[in-house]
């Protein structure tokens, strides 16, 4: 208000001194015309529109061999003929959701030089493979510091590098591997300085005895953690006050978890799948005769042994057992997983029934089975009766994919 009356004073006073001096008024209602400032603008602007159309251009001529490169940036570039390395591209999408044959789940499309091709420029924002090979990650990648989004899906990845902590930008974090290539070992640092990081899932690694420490993930919102058949501890969860979500999932020799008084402000919590320490006296009386501490049906893993009554360790807090009780239902209630149930590796005999076609009903052991992509591992004949279920819903009531009447007639397409 003090603002608007002092302009309103000024205005006043200009119009005084015009009232009171003539000669001070202008000689003409429209200003002097600037000839020279007008073109410069007139010509900045062709210059603009002429510099952005070739920049346009010249990048979609660069990405033209790499169909993948589902996003580029518009960048100006001086092309070279023959040339798979100048495209700028932010956005790097392959995969294939449904391999049709053993073949393809065994011996994807080997993407190591696709992706060193596309990450030479340093433009690359996002990663995302699913069921293609990647060993592990090109050096050309350390350039694209503004990575933000890394998913590699059954790539059979087992290296990764050092200088993945130089990706402090990153914000969603996906790692599936499979049984038969996977990671092993994880850079101690590599989470120190990922403070941006909202979302990890690391999933299907047999052979990782040992996760990083945690201590740099600030902003993690959710964390998935599945398949660590040989995974001891997990590490310290005191920063994770952001952490909303967290999934464990099929950790057989799990004895403990840490402390979880810190994540104050977690929604859902869910332990899928065998936890030793459901059942091995870590927060309530043990008792071996539950499934989770048997021996494992799909794992193998060893009948589970109780924890010491008057130990000194691995004795939860107080907060760790509030946060516990606040999940009744996710946390520990259901039994370990049994054959059927849990989907594993795509056999040839299992592929081979299906040829590639989904939802086609097929037979496991004289039941009921249904041609399915379960995980996004392979289209193979599966028992499991939920897919069944929920594909016969979709067909009722029209959503999901459009039904075959020549292949899905059993499940109520007509």
């Amino acid at each position: 208000r003090v603002g608007v009356n002092l302009a309103l004073c000024f205005q006043m006073r200009h119009v005084v001194r015009l009232i009171q001096d003539p000669r001070a008024r202008q000689t003409s209602v429209y200003p002097k015309k600037h000839r020279a400032s007008a073109a410069f603008f007139v010509l900045f602007a062709v210059l603009i529109s002429a510099f952005a159309g070739e920049s346009v251009r010249t990048s979609a001529r660069a990405c033209e061999p790499h169909p993948e490169c589902v996003v580029n940036a518009r960048r100006w570039t001086i092309l070279e003929r023959g040339s798979l390395t100048q495209c700028p591209c932010l956005m790097l999408i392959d995969g294939d959701g449904a391999p049709k044959t053993f073949e393809e789940v065994t011996q994807p499309k080997n993407v190591t030089d696709k992706v060193a091709q596309l990450a030479t420029v340093g433009e690359l924002q996002t990663i995302q493979l699913t069921n293609r090979y990647l060993l592990t990650l090109p050096d050309e990648l350390r350039r694209c510091t503004e990575m933000k989004h890394l998913s590699l899906v059954y790539t059979h990845t087992e290296v990764m590098p050092d200088w993945v902590k130089t990706f402090t930008k990153l914000e969603y974090l996906h790692v599936e591997g499979t049984f038969g290539s996977s990671l092993s070992v994880l850079p101690d640092d590599i989470f120190d300085d990922m403070s941006a990081l909202t979302f990890m899932h690391l999933g299907v690694h047999p052979g990782m005895q040992q996760l990083p420490s945690f201590a740099g993930l600030t902003s993690l919102q959710s964390l998935n953690l599945a398949v660590f058949p040989s995974l001891v501890t997990l590490p310290l969860v005191d920063t994770l006050h952001r952490l909303e979500r967290f999934v464990i999932a099929g950790l057989p020799l799990l004895d403990s978890v840490p402390d979880l008084t810190a994540i104050r402000n977690l929604k859902w919590f869910a332990v899928v799948d065998r936890g030793t320490w459901c059942c091995n006296g870590f927060y309530k009386p043990c008792n071996l005769s539950h499934s989770m501490c048997q021996v494992h049906q799909i794992w193998g893993t060893p009948m589970a042994t109780c924890l010491e009554p008057n130990r000194s360790e691995k004795v939860p807090t107080a907060g760790t057992l509030e946060l516990i009780a606040k999940f009744p239902f996710s946390v520990c209630a259901g039994e370990a997983l049994v054959p059927g149930i849990l989907e594993g590796p795509p056999t040839p005999e299992a592929m081979a029934q299906c040829n590639g076609t989904l939802y086609r009903q097929c037979e496991v052991s004289g039941s009921e089975a249904m041609c399915y992509s379960a995980r996004l591992m392979g289209v193979a004949c599966d028992p499991n009766p939920f897919p069944i279920e929920m594909r016969r819903r979709q067909i009722a009531k029209g959503v999901g994919d459009p039904c075959d009447p020549t292949v899905e007639a059993w499940l109520g397409c007509k």
